[in-house]
């Protein structure tokens, strides 16, 4: 799409850590480097991690807004207050359906905006953690839309992210849609993309491995619950070390508002923190120990990431 008006397509994106990006297309047709999309006010938009991004004119008033999906599900929407060719994005809100904020299955919510029922109105389309894409359809002729509840495009295929060595390939996680008229049959068609962990086969284990490996297994499950609050521990002090606030149990928000210097210090900050914090440090050797351990018995996993082809029937 073209963002900033300019008669040049830009590329947009999310990030894991939550900020929003545009690579601004060029006349030799290359990108510049990515800048951080900013709100009106000149701060970083940050709506949660794992965003996903899409512009559309979602409020039908003449200009670009932004539909963002995060890791909890969500599905947030930024309106852009210029009325026109300028990128003034205001504070974002989560879209509701009926009252009820939008959270889909498994989090990692990635939006996309189209006319999928052909009704001339703006409808949004979002894949989910679980593997399923939904239809929320948009009955609204003018205006902000109203959306009714989801309909499911693709269902979850239940099998979650991890495919078995001899196991057929399906569709996995984490999927993000794109409609588009792929045959040029006049439809609009369904691409998604995925990630799925595929094991690679080994040679059989003894019984004596099997045993060694529930052993091991056990006993990671055991350090595991001293490790991840200590862990937690060690990150608040990591913070504590740069000057930032905290608040409640979760640091997502204390993240979030990090500076990019702060950012590029949280490793050092962090390795310092877990080398005082002693039992924080013991723990870290023992789970490392532990899952090279495991990973010597267990399948091998590869990541791959698959776009399919759904074609409009």
């Amino acid at each position: 799409m073209d963002l900033d008006r300019d008669g040049r397509l830009d590329v947009i994106s999310g990030s894991y850590p939550g900020e929003l990006y545009v690579f601004q297309g060029q006349e030799d047709g290359t990108y510049a480097e990515a800048q951080r999309i900013v709100d009106a006010g000149g701060d970083e938009i940050n709506l949660g991690s794992a965003a996903a991004v899409f512009a559309s004119d979602w409020d039908r008033d003449g200009d670009l807004d932004l539909v963002v999906g995060d890791i909890r599900g969500h599905v947030w929407f930024v309106p852009n207050e210029s009325g026109g060719a300028a990128l003034e994005l205001g504070e974002g809100r989560r879209l509701e359906v009926d009252g009820d904020v939008i959270s889909v299955a498994h989090g990692d919510a990635g939006p996309m905006i189209a006319d999928w029922d052909g009704s001339g109105t703006l409808d949004l389309i979002v894949g989910c953690g679980d593997g399923s894409v939904l239809w929320y359809a948009n009955s609204a002729k003018e205006g902000p839309p109203v959306l009714a509840g989801p309909t499911p495009l693709l269902e979850s295929s239940g099998n979650g992210m991890h495919l078995e060595p001899d196991a057929p390939i399906r569709v996995g996680s984490r999927v993000k849609p794109c409609v588009f008229d792929f045959d040029g049959d006049g439809r609009l068609d369904l691409l998604v993309g995925d990630v799925i962990l595929r094991a690679t086969a080994r040679a059989a284990r003894t019984e004596e491995d099997t045993a060694r490996l529930e052993r091991l297994r056990r006993k990671r499950d055991l350090v595991a619950r001293r490790y991840q609050p200590a862990m937690a521990r060690v990150r608040r002090q990591a913070l504590t070390e740069l000057g930032v606030e905290q608040d409640g149990e979760d640091l997502t928000k204390a993240w979030a508002e990090l500076d990019e210097e702060q950012r590029d210090r949280f490793g050092e900050t962090f390795a310092a923190a877990l080398k005082k914090d002693i039992e924080a440090a013991a723990l870290a050797r023992m789970v490392a120990s532990l899952s090279s351990e495991i990973r010597a018995l267990e399948p091998r996993s590869g990541v791959h990431g698959h776009v399919w082809l759904l074609l409009r029937q």
